[in-house]
């Protein structure tokens, strides 16, 4: 009755079954202070370091006319150097490529040692520093995982200092190691063209409920649907602003409560926090939006709040759009 999967178009990613075979990304961000992956293209010199380049660079072939291309965090602006492709090469490794200044992230000079830098690179198939590994973090952030160098066997770590990233030896609970693959999307219900938003009187607060809203302006309404980092096609929902996760509350046996509101949380590793969508037949642009395994209920509409209901896939109240998210300066 339904396709259990997003639009390839929409999304980039595999079936809601697969395991995870990559996918393209608009909000690659690090756990440390919640900035995104930004690939940041060299500015043009200043006049001293040009006439260096001048009078050197060309006796000895390497002028340059721009400073170097970096890899850096920075604050989420929805910019061409935050998108990445995540490229499944082999079972279990990956390249992270961005598409818009055809380059990959490697590490310099192929390193294998500590502090070495990731940097832009011309992707090269097979090139080990260009190959990175997506383990999981089972301990403090599920929805997180660590990128591994399948050269050096090290993790790609936020300087956060200078903004630099490197590659460093593995320590678990760092939030500077643990990224998440995310997509700032807004929910719009089809019914009423309301957008969900947690309570605006308790916004940043865990325990705020999810309501409705008409200001499609808010930045409340921006959620990063972060990418499963095991599977393709399941999402946790995090609100952009409050950092808090979208969370159906259980009922006496650990599933979904029906009829009870959806509400935002700290990250809770136990809860009812991941998602799949459906989409509607005949109705390719409309979805509805399960608990992951759950596909017997889905989100509902009642005048101003959002609940979890019994199915029913025409009922517009259980249809929802997707728009992309807009930039905000938190």
């Amino acid at each position: 009755m339904y396709r259990h999967l997003f639009l390839a178009a929409l999304f980039l990613t595999a079936s809601l079954a697969a395991q995870f075979n990559g996918g393209t990304y608009n909000n690659f961000f690090n756990l440390g202070d919640y900035e995104s992956l930004d690939l940041v293209p060299g500015k043009k010199m200043d006049a001293e370091s040009k006439a260096v380049e001048d009078l050197f660079g060309k006796v000895l072939g390497t002028q340059k006319t721009n400073e170097e291309t970096i890899v850096s965090v920075s604050s989420y602006a929805g910019k061409n150097g935050q998108v990445w492709k995540i490229t499944k090469v082999a079972e279990g490794e990956y390249v992270l490529f961005n598409d818009t200044y055809k380059l990959a992230i490697g590490i310099e000079g192929s390193s294998k040692n500590e502090n070495a830098k990731a940097v832009p690179e011309a992707y090269q198939k097979d090139l080990n520093s260009q190959i990175f590994f997506i383990e999981r973090d089972t301990i403090n952030y599920r929805f997180g995982f660590y990128l591994i160098s399948k050269n050096s066997g090290l993790v790609l770590e936020v300087d956060k200092n200078s903004k630099e990233i490197k590659q460093k030896k593995m320590t678990y609970g760092n939030p500077y190691q643990v990224w998440a693959m995310g997509l700032r999307k807004k929910i719009k219900n089809v019914s009423t063209g309301e957008y969900i938003v947690p309570d605006l009187s308790k916004a940043i607060l865990p325990g705020a409920e999810i309501h409705l809203t008409k200001d499609s302006k808010s930045i409340y309404t921006n959620w990063e649907f972060i990418n499963h980092p095991a599977v393709s096609g399941i999402y946790f929902m995090m609100n952009s602003i409050s950092k808090k996760f979208l969370t159906v509350q259980k009922n006496e046996t650990g599933g979904a409560a029906v009829d009870q509101e959806i509400i935002q949380w700290n990250y809770d590793r136990n809860g009812l926090i991941i998602f799949q969508f459906g989409t509607v037949e005949n109705s390719s642009n409309n979805y509805n939006v399960f608990i992951y395994p759950e596909k017997n209920n889905s989100f509902t509409i009642d005048k101003n709040k959002l609940l979890i209901a019994p199915l029913n896939a025409s009922d517009e109240k259980q249809q929802w759009q997707l728009e992309n998210g807009s930039f905000t300066l938190f």
